[in-house]
């Protein structure tokens, strides 16, 4: 990134610090963790943990930027287990004006300096997200976070701090732990997705249908995902989908993002939802034929409503098939 964006993000405020972070393209180049935090897909027994090819992430760097995609967001697993590749694949996305973040669980931070000599390394990269919450204190303590944090002030990185919870009593415990850093790094706080586990009964869910107004009109559809083979989805979470792979753009493997980029704009489910957002889906089916099954059905959130209505074969095609001549 060059020096006006890097002046621009030290003055930014930041709701627009966070704007970048939530614009662009997340891309994992490992799906290997040194973790096994019990809300991740990383606990998943059939999960086959691979890193991605070192030339195709570089030639595929090359291809987001081709596409005007000025985000880069490294996710995992954990990027830092491929951190020899993860350096140059932050100095090639800078070198081409691309501003870079990785979402980390600090592991590399065992004392302060290793943590700055692990971020000097990695002169490009803008935004360091650090993953702490109940599930990740119980691999990752949160003295090596704090180290984590400061190697991240020191270097001249952005640092905000991610957290998952269930209850939000979660956040006040994770608040009073970093509470020195509450005015240099923003905290962000993400509601869990509903994974196995007795944890997960405790995940508020709501009746969306009964109360639309309650659902977003905006969501992350657009900001692609690639995994580390190289499949590419609208969204982080339609990687979640097994059956109808609804938001699947294709395989990089087989044909170039710019081509999937321009055929994504004419993907009638992609168009809906870009428009209308999840509250568009709720109302969609409100006035279906599965209404009254749907009234009285709970949900977690905007991102659980459409991977449960979307990921379902009988109602995905429903949808396709409902959308006329606007969305064809």
């Amino acid at each position: 990134m060059g020096s006006v964006a890097r002046d621009y993000m030290k003055q930014a405020n930041p709701a627009e610090i966070m704007k970048l972070f939530n614009g662009g393209i997340y891309l994992s180049p490992t799906t290997r963790c040194n973790a096994r935090c019990r809300h991740c897909i990383t606990r998943e027994e059939d999960l086959v943990f691979i890193d991605a090819d070192f030339n195709k992430v570089m030639d595929w760097i090359d291809q987001i930027h081709e596409c005007g995609i000025n985000g880069l967001h490294f996710v995992g697993g954990e990027p830092f287990l491929v951190r020899d590749h993860l350096t140059r694949y932050i100095q090639k996305a800078s070198e081409l004006g691309i501003y870079t973040s990785v979402v980390t669980n600090a592991y590399w931070a065992k004392t302060l300096e290793d943590g700055i000599a692990v971020l000097k390394e990695m002169p490009g990269l803008d935004i360091i997200i650090i993953s702490s919450d109940k599930y990740h204190l119980e691999f990752i303590d949160s003295q090596t976070v704090i180290n984590a944090i400061e190697a991240g002030l020191a270097t001249n990185k952005f640092v905000v701090m991610n957290t998952t919870y269930v209850e939000k009593s979660e956040l006040n415990e994770i608040q009073e732990l970093y509470k020195a850093y509450k005015d240099t790094i923003i905290f962000q706080v993400v509601k869990a997705m509903p994974f196995p586990g007795p944890d997960a009964e405790k995940i508020v869910h709501y009746p969306y249908f009964q109360m639309p107004n309650r659902v977003p009109k905006f969501c992350g559809i657009g900001n692609y995902f690639i995994d580390a083979n190289g499949a590419v989805y609208a969204c982080c979470q339609g990687s979640r989908s097994e059956n109808t792979k609804y938001l699947m753009l294709g395989d990089l493997n087989q044909e170039r993002l710019p081509d999937m980029d321009k055929r994504l704009k004419q993907n009638p489910v992609y168009r809906y939802i870009k428009k209308h957002g999840p509250r568009g889906l709720v109302t969609y089916f409100a006035d279906s034929k599965y209404a009254d099954a749907l009234y009285h059905k709970e949900f977690a959130g905007a991102c659980d409503i459409c991977h449960e209505l979307l990921d379902n074969k009988e109602m995905y095609e429903y949808f396709l098939q409902g959308l006329g001549a606007e969305f064809s």
